[in-house]
């Protein structure tokens, strides 16, 4: 397979993330409310994503983010 070919699955792939840019979302102990600002996949097809705590930025793997009920009222 080329690289063309990689890349157009990997975008196909994406379009079916658990959460969207500017999601508001929490750890799943629910003790850091976050903002979703980028969502990537790893080689190994894991969702990443990178959220704004504050003036922080903190990089997670999707499985352990959840939406933010109390943000999202």
């Amino acid at each position: 397979m080329n690289a063309l070919a990689r890349m157009h699955r990997v975008d196909n792939e994406r379009d079916s993330y658990r959460f969207e840019i500017e999601d508001r979302v929490t750890h799943v102990d629910g003790t850091m409310p976050a903002v979703v600002f980028w969502r990537s996949r790893s080689s190994r097809g894991r969702e990443m994503y990178g959220v704004l705590d504050g003036d922080r930025e903190r990089y997670f793997c999707g499985e352990v983010l959840k939406i933010d009920q109390s943000m999202n009222k």
